[in-house]
């Protein structure tokens, strides 16, 4: 298992190893450095530091390219996600021992730039794998949230089990569209609302104010930098009540009817098509408007965000929701990389399983000097609506959306 500190020294390692100098692989001929590590931003609470990988042919410069982003975790009892994202990079390091993801490998490098975070709440990772802080040890194997003292008592208070921590922030929560519909400060589940048997009081606190988490801060950055074209957020069950479904943008349930993002048949196929692949038999649309990542990537910048709740791919018990004790990792963790190669290669324009990948890109330049030009606004009105922002070029005056392959649009 992938601990916080097993994280920080291996990617480090890595980095000393790949970070330097081109890949030596055969597989990589032509490519430069192909792994750059960053320190994106620092966790609430104990101020560690939250890492991303970019990996590209070229990973040392910024290029003209799409961009994927993966979120390997943001709640800390969901391990899966972890295992999952440290394993993509493994395999893009060492594509002498993953020869059946070639092609992959090459394309995705080659054609685009893949940030990948293992884990953005490092404070809750901890806790679910123990740790003395203080002389005092502190582990709560299905803890959810950051370890923000909500009552300013300078002690972290929490209790071991599901539920009833009264310090944290569910960093899915806190991101600033929709924020006002996510739980209060120590809020119980509402039997009108939901089943309330699993007993999980305070784990969806949203946080004093929207953006409040340094660590949702962390990721709303580097979104605005790069401008993502497609992502891949992982989460995973600890009860199983809702593992093994794709979410994405947004469909939220209204009073009568079904509140659709615009694009939602270009977001809904590729979301089909990759629950498809992973064997998943429930997919859809956010239904719930709650400060949620994928729900404001979308709105943002125009970034498809799918939230994948991992699951086993039989039919084993959970058990007291510990994911961190399953036997199941490995099978997980294979079972989840041909749908993110799927997404890798619509993201970088080629084929994959012969489902075409549709898309339009550029670099926006003056018509006198050639020069890029940043922030330019790119507008293809069937794409947005009145809740969208405007979708613009980044620093380097690049654009890229996706489009439906039976969609007509004005640009």
């Amino acid at each position: 298992l992938y601990t916080y500190e097993k994280i920080d020294s291996t990617l480090h390692a890595w980095q000393e190893m790949f970070g330097n100098t081109p890949h030596s692989s055969d597989d990589y001929e032509g490519f430069g450095v192909i792994y750059n590590l960053d320190t994106i931003g620092y966790s609430s609470q104990d101020n560690l530091p939250i890492y991303a990988v970019k990996l590209s042919a070229h990973a040392d410069i910024k290029e003209a390219q799409p961009r994927v982003l993966i979120l390997g975790q943001c709640h800390a009892e969901e391990i899966y996600g972890v295992e999952i994202s440290m394993e993509i990079i493994n395999q893009f390091l060492h594509p002498e021992q993953f020869q059946e993801n070639r092609t992959f490998l090459q394309k995705g490098l080659y054609f685009t730039e893949i940030w990948i975070i293992p884990t953005y709440n490092p404070e809750g990772m901890r806790v679910v794998h123990g740790y003395v802080e203080n002389g005092v040890e502190i582990q709560d194997v299905t803890y959810r949230k950051n370890k923000r003292d909500t009552d300013n008592d300078g002690i972290f208070d929490f209790v071991n089990g599901i539920g009833q921590d009264t310090d944290g922030v569910d960093l899915n929560r806190n991101y600033d569209f929709n924020w006002i519909f996510g739980d209060t400060l120590l809020q119980s589940c509402d039997p009108t609302v939901s089943d309330c048997s699993y007993n999980d009081d305070y784990d969806y606190y949203k946080g004093e104010y929207p953006e409040s988490e340094s660590e949702t801060q962390a990721i709303m950055k580097l979104a605005r930098e790069q401008n993502f074209l497609l992502s891949i957020a992982y989460h995973s069950s600890r009860s199983g009540n809702v593992d093994k479904n794709v979410v994405y943008p947004w469909a939220w349930e209204g009073k009568s009817t079904i509140v659709e993002s615009p694009g939602f048949d270009v977001i809904s196929d590729l979301g089909d098509e990759i629950a498809e692949l992973l064997g998943y038999s429930y997919f859809g649309g956010s239904k719930s408007r709650r400060g949620n990542a994928h729900d404001w990537l979308y709105r943002e910048n125009g970034c498809i965000q799918y939230l994948v709740e991992v699951g086993y791919t039989d039919d084993a018990p959970y058990g007291e929701g510990l994911l961190i004790e399953s036997d199941h990792l490995d099978e997980v963790v294979e079972s989840n990389m041909d749908a993110f190669f799927h997404l890798l290669m619509r993201a970088a324009g080629n084929n994959y399983r012969e489902i075409d990948g549709n898309q339009v890109k550029g670099v926006v330049r003056d018509n006198i000097e050639s020069i890029p030009i940043a922030n330019a606004i790119i507008t293809i009105p069937e794409l947005e609506n009145n809740i969208t922002k405007a979708r613009r070029t980044d620093k380097s005056g690049f654009y890229s959306r996706l489009l439906h392959p039976f969609g007509e649009y004005t640009m």
